[in-house]
């Protein structure tokens, strides 16, 4: 396919990308290398985006505590690829799915909220997040409550970056001198 004719496919259609986020990293980085196969054409001309987070069902994920979720190998894919979206240019308009193994009928679980976080490191601000469940066959957007939630999470975590580089800053490093004989 011709650069034109690439271009042409990509404008104005939407592009979706799945996630799966593993409760380890064997395997799944490989969807950054397909991303890199596809620069820099593919970076250029996709317009509309999907990324599909595919959640672990909810017992697997709540078996890490809050704060350990972003240096989680499933988060740290994320990561990368909120690295690899920050490039595409012609970026209009991304949908962030949520996408869980089971219903939920008392909100998103700050946990499965916290894969998100890392799009907030984005210049592209325009992204909106839907959820899905076995139940719906289309992505619902999430409730106000959710991304009221997912914003405080954002603050918790901006917070927390914050209170450790100041720790690490106010350390004291001592170095004992050795006296020559």
């Amino acid at each position: 396919m011709l650069t034109a004719q690439r271009k042409d496919f990509l404008t104005g259609r939407w592009v979706e990308i799945v996630v799966r986020v593993p409760a380890d990293a064997n395997g799944p980085a490989s969807i950054i290398n397909q991303l890199l196969l596809f620069r820099p054409d593919f970076i250029q001309h996709v317009e509309n985006l999907v990324i599909k987070l595919d959640l672990l069902p909810l017992p697997e994920i709540t078996n890490t505590t809050l704060a350990d979720v972003p240096s989680s190998p499933g988060c740290m894919l994320v990561e990368n690829i909120v690295e690899e979206v920050g490039q595409f240019p012609a970026l209009a308009r991304m949908n962030v799915v949520l996408s869980m193994p089971e219903n939920i009928s008392n909100g998103t679980h700050d946990n499965q909220l916290s894969y998100v976080l890392p799009f907030y490191k984005l210049t592209f601000t325009r992204w909106i997040l839907p959820d899905q469940t076995p139940a719906t066959s289309l992505p619902q957007i999430a409730s106000e409550d959710e991304l009221k939630r997912l914003d405080q999470l954002y603050d918790m975590a901006l917070k927390t970056k914050k209170d450790e580089d100041a720790r690490i800053s106010e350390t004291t490093y001592k170095r004992e001198s050795i006296s020559s004989i």
